[in-house]
């Protein structure tokens, strides 16, 4: 066997070992977002010409944002801290 096979045997067998891994959910990474151990802070962030209403509960966040007038960079979004401890 030549080590150009024997590469693609490998490739082969890692590529469907690394398949199997995520689908059995090795590789899960979910982390609770609305949890005060994972955040530092939420807060909004949008434009100057952009009113937002932001609450959050346990379980949701919900931000609505209203434009006064059409600009070329208009932008409403959340901001999420997380914290640095790994858990």
């Amino acid at each position: 066997m030549t080590s150009k096979v024997r590469n693609v045997i490998i490739l082969v067998l890692v590529s469907i070992s690394a398949v199997a891994g995520h689908k059995l959910g090795l590789f899960s990474t979910k982390l609770n977002l609305l949890s005060p151990a994972n955040h530092t802070s939420i807060y909004p962030i949008s434009t100057d010409n952009i009113t937002e209403d932001f609450q959050i509960n346990e379980d949701n966040i919900y931000l609505k944002c209203s434009v006064h007038f059409n600009a070329k960079d208009n932008y409403c979004a959340i901001t999420i801290l997380l914290n640095l401890s790994s858990g």
